[in-house]
């Protein structure tokens, strides 16, 4: 199966094959022996993306990688690996403009596919939130600090977890529904960024989730698969505080 969206530059009209063993490569270039070649699959996507970024000169470049630094969930390892991977990228792939927006049956490594979209889709639908100033013609005011706009308007600078316990959980753990809300880093229209976080935290939230539960009912590991079978996940992004008083952690 091809997976293939936006369109207008190319991406309809490219060898899939190509861009799919082209990052079969990067990941065999640096899989270790004792891994899977889909262990790495979500910095691999990341670093593709940012090599092609670097490649054809998006505004904010250097503002992405800060961001990607601090908010992707990525280790000091895999950020290692990643800028290894970039540079990669570019050295053999630098003739292959077009991004990774997602991929699919990612625990696949015969079998999984990558949805590949053009450069305008891909700043429509990945960079407008973190390179706004580079595109939007209306903000005049280059004096105003951002953050003190964002302290105003009451805008919260995280993204907004909704986590919904599935009929499975509620059968094995005799809990009533109830949804919880977290409070995570922003991720904007980076969905890879997100997934990549969200598989590096999540025991985190299942633990709270069955913190109710005595701990010999626990399940003997807490996997991501299990996580997916006990839980729905929805991502909100600019949550809005309607209280001026502070908030305080418990």
């Amino acid at each position: 199966m091809k997976l293939v969206k936006g369109g207008k530059k190319g991406a309809e009209n490219f060898d899939y094959h190509s861009y799919k063993e082209a990052f079969l490569n990067i990941l065999k270039q640096f899989q270790k022996k004792s891994e899977p070649a889909t262990e790495n699959f979500h910095v691999a996507v990341i670093a593709w993306n940012i090599g092609n970024i670097k490649l054809q000169g998006v505004p904010g470049f250097e503002f992405l990688m800060e961001t990607t630094k601090t908010s992707s969930g990525l280790t000091r390892k895999e950020w290692k690996l990643m800028q290894e991977m970039i540079e990669y990228r570019i050295k053999h792939f630098s003739d292959m403009p077009l991004f990774i927006r997602d991929i699919h049956n990612a625990d696949d490594e015969e079998n999984f596919t990558l949805e590949i979209i053009d450069m305008d889709e891909f700043i429509n639908k990945g960079t407008q939130d973190l390179i706004s100033d580079d595109f939007d013609d209306d903000f005049e005011d280059d004096d105003i600090d951002p953050e003190i706009l964002l302290e105003q308007e009451g805008i919260i600078n995280r993204d907004i977890l909704i986590v919904t316990p599935t009929e499975e959980f509620l059968k094995f753990s005799g809990l009533e529904r109830k949804e919880s809300v977290y409070f995570i880093p922003e991720f904007y229209d980076f969905e890879m960024e997100y997934k990549s976080w969200l598989r590096k935290n999540f025991k985190s939230i299942f633990e709270l989730e069955i913190c109710e539960l005595d701990e010999d009912m626990w399940p003997k590991k807490l996997t991501f698969t299990l996580f997916e079978k006990y839980f729905f996940v929805r991502r909100l992004e600019m949550g809005y505080d309607l209280v001026s008083e502070p908030i305080y952690k418990e």
